[in-house]
């Protein structure tokens, strides 16, 4: 099936490989440029990248431990930065989970060591990033 994206999308956006990455996972001219005018929004300083910043202010969240993941976890290349590239294929990852990939998903953004379990230390650690280096003794729900 395919699609045609290289008229459709700002060539800023777009290089070959992204447009065949595109076209593989079907995503659609129209969703891409859906995407594109959200990627801009989140840019708010329109250099073509969200930095964390921009990702937290956007979003409305706190400077925290746990911001800081997620937004590493768009970050595939570890630039500091989100391309519009990393921003599609993140939002095409996320809606195409299934209720028990979310939830894999979930466990390894803790699973630091990989082994499939998590320890003490590895809950510790969410648990101070979910709820705050001094008030997770203190939350019920922690």
């Amino acid at each position: 099936m395919g699609c045609n994206l290289s008229n459709s999308v700002g060539n800023e956006y777009l290089n070959g490989d992204s447009i065949a990455t595109f076209s593989k996972l079907r995503i659609s001219p129209a969703s891409v440029e859906k995407l594109r005018k959200i990627f801009n929004k989140i840019d708010a300083d329109g250099s073509g990248e969200i930095d964390y910043n921009e990702f937290i202010h956007h979003f409305g969240f706190k400077r925290s431990r746990f911001t800081k993941r997620a937004f590493s976890v768009m970050d595939e290349d570890g630039s500091g930065e989100v391309d519009f590239t990393e921003f599609v294929l993140c939002v095409w990852n996320y809606c195409t989970f299934n209720k028990p990939a979310l939830m894999r998903f979930a466990f390894e953004l803790y699973d630091e060591d990989g082994s499939g379990l998590i320890d003490a230390d590895e809950l510790l650690l969410m648990l101070k990033e979910l709820y705050g280096k001094s008030k997770y003794k203190k939350n019920t729900k922690a």
